[in-house]
């Protein structure tokens, strides 16, 4: 790869394999948004909650989204799982305009 100057394509084909891994493996992959890094507990932890609701392991990749306010975004697919304060203050404010 090196040789033939191919070395900036290593991370994308690392990726692209890992996911067809954990697609063999019947593992889904999703992201997780948050205002700050999460540590690695508390990756684990949700990890293991989200598993449980879609009934196969989950592996997610922590992004930060400081427009959230606070609390944590989970997309998975079709899939929203959506705990964050600005979603709340959203839907206060579409009931406050009824």
């Amino acid at each position: 790869m090196v040789k033939n100057h191919r070395g900036q394509y290593l991370t994308e084909i690392f990726e692209n394999y890992n996911s067809l891994v954990n697609e063999y493996r019947g593992v889904l992959e999703g992201l997780v948004y948050s205002t700050e890094p999460l540590s690695e507990a508390q990756l684990a932890k949700l990890n293991s909650a989200i598993g449980k609701i879609e009934t196969r392991p989950v592996e997610l990749k922590n992004i930060i989204d400081p427009s959230l306010i606070g609390g944590v975004k989970v997309v998975i697919n079709d899939h929203i799982y959506d705990g964050s304060i600005k979603r709340h203050i959203d839907d206060m404010k579409i009931a406050l305009l009824k």
